[in-house]
Parts: structure tokens; sequence; C-alpha cells
């Protein structure tokens, strides 16, 4: 995606290639690993995984691009933006603490404009309020904090930051459609952020801890036979691609096999015959934007598959590439009008007329594809809760102006 907003050479995936290339066979010296002319280089690639995605030869760019930001950071440190976007997990979670502060900075023009003074965080970005911090104590209270003792199917939600800490209506209708089929929800109390924002900052020292702890709780599930089930597709790379190269350790491969985004696994559901179809008639006219991370390569798509069984639910998906916000990477101002262009072809399609809604799973591509217009933009588990009749009623818990209200005031810069 930085290729075709800025076609030049060193924002290209072979760029990247060739750079490592030269260093393993002699010709750059190691330690000009450390150098900002290398990290210039590395900081064009925001960790999409298309590249890999699309790769004819199988080369595995994240992953160079994961160890020659390594080595800058081992050597530099990281930068007071990129260290604050890296610690999103940790900031929303203090955010939650005070949250009526919290939020109202986030609204308040001059609080922004500090905030991007201080800490380079892009004045104009449209962010998503805090939520409070209260999902688990609601898992709780549910009895889904200790492993469910249903027969058949069961799963282990993997929440990650967004839906914890923003969107915990998210998690909630998540668990009552999986509820609603029968299978048994285990929210582990034990879990922690997955660690992708430091993936991406080049941070593998603090990835790995986060890595460990996680492998533990989820190895453990998978022993018990759950399913590891993810709402964030950045989520399921962290676990299944970045893991992997983080730890060796044997379990990592039944964690791996083991772990999908939510509508693959509703999908895997319906052709088994498991999925109920008690949809009620859903009439509005979406549209659907597949995310980075969840694009594979395959003709069939598993969230418009699904999405597609409610009774007059008009999907429209379009391919207009990556949203350009790459999860933190649109949030800082050095790089805020670099995504916003890079984003340019999504944001002209659902300002398009007949549009009501935009869909998608990731947190990060909703926040982009909310910024240039007022339409709100939906998780699909959202759009299936709904048609179910789930979470009903008025009020920020429940689902009844999941299409109607407005994402805040238009925001142009």
């Amino acid at each position: 995606p930085r290729y075709r907003e800025n076609q030049a050479e060193e924002a290209s995936p072979r760029a990247k290639a060739n750079l490592m290339a030269a260093f393993l066979t002699g010709k750059l010296d190691p330690k000009s690993l450390s150098a900002d002319a290398v990290h210039a280089i590395t900081d064009t690639c925001f960790n999409c995984h298309q590249c890999r995605v699309d790769c004819s030869a199988g080369v595995d760019i994240p992953a160079i691009v994961m160890e020659l930001k390594a080595a800058h950071v081992a050597a530099n440190s990281l930068g007071t933006t990129a260290w604050l976007l890296s610690q999103v997990d940790a900031l929303s979670a203090f955010g939650g603490a005070i949250k009526p502060l919290a939020n109202r900075a986030i609204a308040n023009p001059q609080a922004r404009w500090l905030l991007e003074k201080v800490l380079g965080l892009a004045q104009g970005r449209k962010l998503p309020l805090f939520s409070g911090n209260q999902l688990l104590r609601w898992a709780a209270r549910r009895g889904l904090t200790r492993p469910s003792r249903r027969s058949g199917t069961r799963v282990l939600y993997f929440l990650d930051t967004y839906a914890r800490r923003q969107d915990p209506l998210l998690a909630q209708a998540f668990v009552a459609v999986l509820e609603h089929n029968g299978i048994g929800v285990f929210i582990d109390p034990r879990q922690v952020a997955s660690g992708m924002p430091l993936v991406s900052a080049g941070d593998v020292d603090g990835a790995r801890r986060l890595a460990r702890t996680n492998l533990r709780v989820l190895a453990e599930a998978v022993r018990l036979g759950y399913r590891i089930v993810c709402t964030e597709p950045a989520t399921v790379t962290c676990l299944t691609h970045d893991y992997p190269l983080l730890i060796d350790d044997l379990d990592m491969p039944r964690v791996v096999n083991a772990t999908c985004d939510a509508m693959t696994f509703l999908a895997e559901l319906h052709r088994a015959g498991q999925l109920r179809l008690d949809f009620k008639p859903l009439k509005s006219r979406i549209l659907y934007h597949t995310p980075c991370h969840l694009r594979t390569g395959s003709v069939a798509n598993p969230t418009e598959h699904v999405l597609r069984l409610i009774p007059e639910l008009n999907v429209q998906a379009v391919d207009r590439g990556c949203s350009g916000m790459a999860g933190t990477f649109g949030l800082s101002r050095e790089h805020y009008r670099a995504s916003l262009r890079a984003g340019l072809g999504l944001l002209s399609a659902i300002r398009s007329t007949g549009i009501e809604a935009g869909a998608t799973e990731c947190s990060a591509c909703r926040i982009q594809m909310e910024q240039g217009t007022t339409k709100p933009t939906v998780h699909p588990i959202k759009l299936l809760a709904k048609a179910y009749g789930l979470l009903d009623g008025p009020g920020p818990h429940k689902l009844d102006g999941l299409l109607t209200a407005t994402s805040g005031r238009l925001t142009t810069s």
C-alpha cells in the first residue's frame, strides 16, 4: 500500500528483501543496520502482510522487516511517538481508568493540539472513546472467565485491546452470537494484549514477553479442546505468524492450527450445518471492506458468505486495497496524511450515494473508514447479532442504533 501511494523504490517490498540480502552477502556492513537510512526504508512498511500473500516466491517480507526494525530499535531505542503508539494497550487501560477525563480530552481541540505537539498524535484523527475497563467484570458475572462446562464445540475468545478497552459491545455481541449457536465461551482473564503494535514498531523483546504469557494460556486451552477465536484480524496474524518467529515452543503449532478469526469460525459452522439461520430481515445497504490481515488470496470470503445469509441485507464488497490506517501507523502526526492518501479509494467508496454504513472486522480500518464520513462502520459480528435479535433495545449497550448512529462530526484535514 505504501508503494502504491509513494512509488519510490525504497517503499517497495522488494527493497526490504534486497536490503537484507545485501547484509547477508556482506555487501553492506551489519553495523549499518542501526543507521537512519535503513530505518527510513523499513519505516515504509506498516506490517499489512499483503506482500507475503501476493509473493509468488513465498518470500516472507514482514519477517525480514521485523528483524531489520528490531536491529534498529536494539541500537537506538524507540522514539517518543513510536514508543507511545506501541504501548496502545497500556494507554487504553489508563484512559479507561480515567474515562470521563480521557474522553473529554479526545473531543477537546486544545487538548488534541497539545497531544500532537508533545506526543506526535495526529490532531485531526478521529479516535474511539474509552469504555472504562469493565468487560472482564461483565464476563466474570456471566461465568465466562471459567472454562465452559458445555459439551461440543468450545471457544476461547481472545479479546485484544479494541474489544476489551474501546468496544465492549463487540465482545458482548460475539459472546451472544456464539451462545445462540450453542457454543461454549471462555474468556481467560490471564490473557494479555497480543503485542502486534510492538511487533510493528520493532520492539521484539516487549512482544516476546507478551507472547510467552499468552502462549501458556492458549496452549492450555487448546489441550482442553478449545478453538482460539479473535474478532481482531491483526491479532490472528500476530498469533499465527509473528509468535512462531518470536518463540520456539513445542506448543506453538497446536496454537497456530487452532486459531482463526470470528467470521471464518462462523463460516465453518455454516458449512458443517451447525449455524442457526433464524435471522430477521435487516434492510440496509452496507459496504464491506476486507482487512489486509484477512486477505488470504482465496476467492471465497467467509465474511461475505455469512453476511449474505441475512435476509434483505445488501452487501456491496469493494476491493480498494488497504484502508491506509495500518494499525497505529495512521495515528501519528508524521504519517497521518500519507495514511489518508493510501486510503482515498476506500473513503471515496463509502461516501457513495446509497451506502448506509460500512462494515469491516479491523478496528483500525473502522477508524479510517469513519474519518471522512459521518456514516457508521460496524463489525460484521454486530450485524449478525442484530439479525439474530440479540442485544435489542436502545442505549450504548444495545444494538438498536447500530446502522443509524453517526460516527461523529465530519473531520477533514
